[in-house]
C-alpha cells in the first residue's frame, strides 16, 4: 500500500469511526481479491487511460477500496455500474447506490476521479482493467464478476464489523470517551 492510499484510509477511518488496521486489513483483502477476480474473468489489460466511448467494461480499484465494475456501454452510451465499498460509512460514498446505470462522463485516467454523467465522482482510482472482448450484455462477465466480488466482499465486511466491535470492547472507559466523545 502506498504513502496516498495509506493517508487516504486513516482519513476514512477516522470519518467513519473505526480501527484504522482493520480499514487496511479489509483494504488489502479487497484489493487480492479484485486482482485475482478480474484476471480470472478476463479483464487482464492494465490501463492508465479509458476513454469514456471505449466500447469494453471496465473494473476499477480506487484507492479508498472502493470498487466499480463498469459494462460495456448500450446503443444510448449508457453502462451498468455495481459499486463495492466499506460498509457503513458515514462519508459521501454512502449515498451512492450499489447498481446505478449512466454513462462516464469523460475519459477515467489513472490516479484521478472518475466522473459519471449523474454527477456520482468516485476516490482516485488505483488500478483500471478491461478486456478488448465485447460481450453480450445478458451474458456479461461483468455479470459475473460483480457477483462473485460481492459475496466475497459480504463476508470481508462482515469481519470488518466483528473487527471493530472486538476492537470497541477492548477500550476502557476512557479510551472509548476520547475515541467516541
Amino acid at each position: 500500500m502506498d504513502t496516498v492510499s495509506e493517508k487516504h484510509l486513516l482519513s476514512l477511518a477516522q470519518l467513519n469511526r473505526r480501527p484504522i488496521m482493520a480499514i487496511k486489513h479489509n483494504w488489502e483483502q479487497k484489493r487480492k481479491e479484485f486482482q485475482q477476480r478480474t484476471k480470472e474473468q478476463g479483464f487482464n489489460i492494465d490501463i492508465g487511460l479509458f476513454a469514456s466511448d471505449e466500447p469494453f467494461p471496465l473494473a476499477v480499484f480506487t484507492r479508498s477500496g472502493s470498487i466499480f465494475i463498469i459494462s460495456q456501454p448500450d446503443h444510448k452510451k449508457q453502462r451498468i455500474i455495481n459499486y463495492f465499498s466499506i460498509p457503513k460509512r458515514s462519508d459521501d460514498s454512502k449515498s451512492v447506490p450499489a447498481v446505478f446505470k449512466t454513462a462516464i462522463k469523460q475519459h477515467v485516467i489513472l490516479d484521478d476521479s472518475i466522473h459519471f454523467q449523474n454527477g456520482i465522482v468516485t476516490s482516485r482510482v488505483m488500478y483500471m482493467k478491461t478486456s478488448e472482448i465485447e460481450d453480450d450484455p445478458a451474458e456479461s462477465r461483468t455479470v459475473t464478476l460483480s457477483g462473485q466480488l460481492s459475496k466475497h466482499f459480504k463476508t470481508l465486511d462482515e469481519e470488518l464489523l466483528k473487527q471493530q466491535i472486538n476492537y470497541i470492547n477492548s477500550l476502557n472507559t476512557e479510551e472509548l470517551k476520547d475515541q467516541y466523545g
